[in-house]
């Protein structure tokens, strides 16, 4: 019945006919114990089950609709006794933080509060382990325990290991105590108690704590040494030795002197059971997952193993290397045994994992193809054999499961289907493959010098003869200086160069012309890409010279667009960093150029290519040349007069002579630089003067120092 409970429209005949039952059950708290059966399987509202609960155990259930809020959802086959029913409503209720409380001792009404108020909401009861294993029971009381026999403070101090010390104290000038706790612990703290509280001479309580042995076990070697009874009141033995509730400890009621002898006993027993190394076999749900869950389950300080174990994944035989004390592994064992009960097709599962760094294509590729050799398997051949088995999921001869792969390109990821202990293998092994690969600056110097030098020595000579009128003129001209309109002689000056000239106008005159000419050049293209470590890097900057074609037929010709030639700088560079930052270049470098016109416009113009491909190996950050091209020439010429300059000394008179040199060097260098700071500040150095050089700000915020007063 809720307290503050909204009106609500029932919107199926499902809710009614549960309506129904209650009433049913209310008016006839005898149908608790019927054969009705329910059927809870799906979502229920958390205020109808407990209406429900309320129902079937006949006790009203007082709540606050405003707090108890949410749903929950029942997976079960259906046909649900009422006692059923109810240690469901007490779980799903715990698991959500709430109690059960009996607010009043002398009413039957139970309450639902916050579990952490349930120790000042719950009033003190009387009660016996029945009243809290029935149906209509509280979850949650404080009760007080008649010791009539043993010790109260001792009890009470035995009891502690079940609820705590803060859930037990003795009640001042009584023998009795008060206990406080949840359902569960109060049954076990009723039950030790009614094996302490027993007819006994003298007789004290000990508790011993174990951290190796398990308490059966301890018990069984004790009561072959010493005169124990198990805990039962007909033994005639003076004392009494019996597991408690908590799963590592004994209680022990008898003589002191007794207890104590045990007690040492005990103690020693248990620090000579050092604790031993097994192997596990994980099964399908992978070494690290299991070793995970091992270690989430037995934590250290658990009171049921005692020191948390310790394990190791042996990654080449995919097994467990678990040291721990014999509680431990019992533990490991069952939580082995339950994940062997899944089904099998139950256990394959779907798995996204994120490339990162890699075209996703790519790595999917590499791992299909190892797949192929069965890799996600190799972990369980050899080494295996002595690993502790719980359960074989499989018969010999039957072939695992694939692991199914699928790209997921718009994601840039891998979706796996298969077993936890395969995706492990897999997702490893994409972790593995998808490094982030360091860059390389790649810097490449293309560098052309042209040397020249020629020299010209010549010398020009005229006789000019009138006779009668007649003008006869003797002369030797190689184009050294220009020739005087007026009488055919030499102009004064006229030449380039070093001129010496000697005239008798009208009768004799000699030009004597040295020039010496030296040209030097200098050509540098620097193309500067950064890459990825194995990527290819591709450089253009060309000159496109178009050029046209003609189709001709007999009554027409079409000219057209024939297409292009280019000339100019190409650089194609894949860099990979070896071991001791060496960078292995693989590299082709062609530098192009036209060198005239086109003879036709049909035709391209003519070029001069220059080219080099090769793969060597370079140290990082150094600049060095790995290739380049000389080209030299030499060419002496000589301009004579026939008969007259073969004369010897006179023929100087009659020559002229000129000699030519020149040097042409192409070189390629390359200065490759590793880049592998994972913050970038490598490359934002590198960028630094290209960014201040075209005035643009890097975007990366500014430190100032700033002065705190």
């Amino acid at each position: 019945m809720p307290t503050n409970a909204p009106v609500r429209t029932v919107g199926s005949l499902w809710w009614l006919l549960t309506g129904l039952v209650a009433v049913l059950c209310v008016a006839s708290p005898s149908l608790a114990q019927s054969d009705e059966r329910f059927d809870l399987a799906g979502s229920i509202e958390l205020p109808r089950l407990v209406d429900l609960a309320a129902a079937v155990a006949g006790v009203p259930i007082v709540y606050d609709a405003g707090e108890l809020r949410g749903a929950a959802v029942v997976r079960s086959s259906g046909n649900l006794t009422p006692d059923e029913v109810w240690r469901l409503a007490h779980q799903i209720l715990a698991g959500r933080g709430f109690a059960l409380v009996r607010k009043d001792a002398n009413d039957p009404a139970l309450s639902v509060v916050r579990l952490n108020d349930a120790a000042t909401a719950t009033a003190t009861l009387r009660a016996g382990i029945e009243d809290f294993t029935s149906i209509g029971s509280p979850s949650f009381a404080r009760i007080r325990i008649q010791v009539r026999h043993a010790d109260a403070t001792q009890t009470a101090a035995a009891i502690s290991t079940v609820v705590g010390d803060r859930g037990v104290s003795p009640v001042e000038q009584t023998n009795e105590i008060m206990v406080t706790g949840q359902a569960g612990e109060l049954v076990d703290a009723l039950e030790l108690v009614a094996q302490i509280d027993q007819p006994s001479a003298s007789a004290e309580i000990r508790v011993y704590r174990l951290s190796t042995l398990t308490p059966e076990t301890a018990a069984t070697l004790a009561r072959q040494v010493f005169d124990l009874s198990d805990g039962r009141p007909t033994s005639t033995s003076p004392a009494r030795l019996f597991p408690g509730p908590d799963g590592v400890s004994l209680v022990g009621v008898g003589p002191a002197t007794l207890l104590d002898d045990v007690g040492a006993f005990i103690t020693d027993l248990d620090e000579r059971s050092a604790s031993e190394t097994r192997v596990y076999q994980p099964g399908a749900f992978g070494a690290q997952r299991v070793a995970e869950t091992i270690g989430t389950l037995l934590q250290d300080g658990d009171a049921s193993v005692g020191q948390a174990p310790r394990v190791l994944v042996n990654e080449l035989t995919g097994t467990l290397h678990v040291t721990a004390s014999p509680q431990a592994h019992a533990a490991i064992v069952r939580i082995l045994e339950e994940l062997e009960r899944i089904p099998p097709e139950a256990v394959r599962s779907t798995r996204s994992i994120i490339v990162s760094n890699r075209p996703v294509e790519q790595v999917a590729d590499i791992i299909e193809r190892l797949l192929t050799r069965g890799f996600v398997d190799a972990s369980t051949q050899g080494g295996a054999d002595s690993a502790v088995r719980p359960g074989d999921r499989e018969e010999a001869g039957t072939a695992q499961p694939e692991v199914e792969i699928t790209v997921d390109a718009e994601a840039n990821r891998i979706l796996a289907i298969g077993e936890p202990r395969q995706l492990d293998r897999v997702e490893a092994l994409i972790d593995e493959i998808d490094q982030r690969q360091p860059q390389v600056m790649l810097e490449v110097f293309l560098v052309s010098l042209n040397e020249g030098e020629s020299q010209d020595l010549g010398v020009e000579l005229q006789y000019l003869v009138s006779d009668a009128g007649t003008l006869v003129g003797l002369t030797s001209l190689f184009g050294l200086s220009p020739v005087t309109p007026l009488d055919g002689g030499p102009a004064l000056g006229g030449g380039a160069g070093g001129t010496a000239v000697v005239l008798d106008p009208g009768d004799f005159s000699a030009v004597i012309t040295a020039i010496e000419q030296v040209s030097r050049g200098r050509s540098l293209s620097r193309p500067r890409v950064l890459v990825n470590n194995n990527e290819q890097a591709t450089l253009d900057s060309v000159v496109e010279e178009p050029f046209l074609s003609t189709n001709a037929s007999d009554t027409v010709a079409t000219t057209s667009f024939g297409g292009s030639s280019q000339a100019g700088t190409q650089v194609t560079v894949t860099p990979q960093i070896a071991a001791g930052d060496h960078i292995i270049l693989e590299y082709s470098v062609s530098l192009s150029s036209f060198t005239g016109d086109s003879a036709d416009p049909a035709l391209p113009p003519p070029r001069q290519q220059t080219g080099l491909s090769s793969r060597a190996t370079i140290p990082d950050g150094h600049c060095i040349v790995v290739g380049g091209i000389e080209i030299t020439s030499d060419a002496n010429a000589e301009s004579r007069v026939p008969l007259l300059g073969e004369i010897p000394l006179i023929g100087e008179l009659f020559k002229d002579r000129s000699r030519s040199a020149s040097r042409s060097r192409f070189f390629a260098l390359i200065r490759a630089e590793v880049l592998r700071d994972t913050s970038f500040r490598d490359l934002k150095h590198l960028s630094r003067d290209a960014l201040d050089a075209a005035e643009v700000d890097d975007g990366f915020p500014k430190v100032h120092p700033r002065i705190i007063r």
